[in-house]
């Protein structure tokens, strides 16, 4: 087993002052092993992302986040999307972020949530991968926010109407590189379906492979007619950490439309 160190700018608004601070997050992984027990580049790419996203939302003033419509020009849908859900939160400092992050793994992409904003994240993924998850857990508590919480839980997808995540009510659900096997995708459409509400946003990469191209065109097919989905642009991402080969989703939920006579 080997660590992985991630750098994170996080910002901190106190008492009208900004300040910012460079953390890293020490990561655990195996030599050899599943598809979990390593940082694959996709999750990096996505927390890199979510670092860029929250210091455009702490950097800039309130009023110029959304205004004047000028300032919208060339920005993709998928990132006006996020941008508004943490915008919100920005807004009620009280409230956190509610997260279920699916196949987590090494949980690098929740531990990097509850450095970056105050959240409450479900960090999920099979029994065999628990005791790595709670390692880093450990590992990396002390660059938590402080309002911010971690918990881990074991999350099977072919079982997750039995599980008692589906009573909670999140913002934002994050998985990353989750399209592998053939036997899990209809149970992630599934588990989508089931832990998304009209409300949840989902953020997702995806690393191009060619063996696994129609796999995802399996997945989107069976996402197709109950979810709605715009990728963000690759000029949107951290300008030091992204690829071409790397895509990255803004997924909700399809609004039902209203038949009026």
């Amino acid at each position: 087993m080997f660590d992985r160190s991630i750098e994170l700018t996080v910002c901190n608004n106190c008492c009208a002052q900004l300040t910012t601070e460079q953390i890293e997050l020490k990561i655990a992984q195996e030599f050899e092993g599943d598809v979990g027990c390593v940082v694959w580049d996709a999750a990096l790419v996505l927390v890199k992302f979510l670092e860029t996203i929250t210091g455009e939302i702490y950097q800039k003033p309130t009023e110029s986040l959304f205004h004047p419509a000028s300032s919208l020009d060339g920005v993709s849908l998928a990132k006006l999307k996020l941008l508004n859900l943490f915008f919100k939160k920005r807004l009620h400092l009280d409230h956190t972020l509610d997260v279920l992050e699916l196949g987590a793994g090494t949980g690098v992409c929740s531990f990097a949530i509850a450095s970056l904003v105050n959240a409450k994240i479900f960090c999920t993924d099979l029994k065999q991968f628990e005791y790595l998850i709670k390692q880093n857990l450990h590992a990396n508590r002390s660059n938590f926010r402080s309002s911010s919480e971690v918990l881990t839980c074991e999350l099977d997808w072919s079982e997750c109407d039995q599980s008692d995540l589906k009573n909670e009510s999140f913002d934002l659900i994050v998985l990353s590189d989750c399209i592998y096997y053939e036997e899990s995708v209809e149970n992630l459409v599934q588990t989508l379906k089931l832990f998304c509400k009209p409300k949840t946003l989902i953020l997702m990469s995806l690393e191009e492979r060619s063996e696994k191209k129609v796999l995802v065109e399996k997945f989107w097919s069976l996402m197709d007619g109950s979810f709605t989905w715009h990728e963000v642009s690759l000029n949107e991402q951290n300008e030091k950490i992204k690829c071409e080969e790397i895509h990255l989703f803004i997924i909700y939920k399809t609004p039902i439309k209203s038949c009026v006579e």
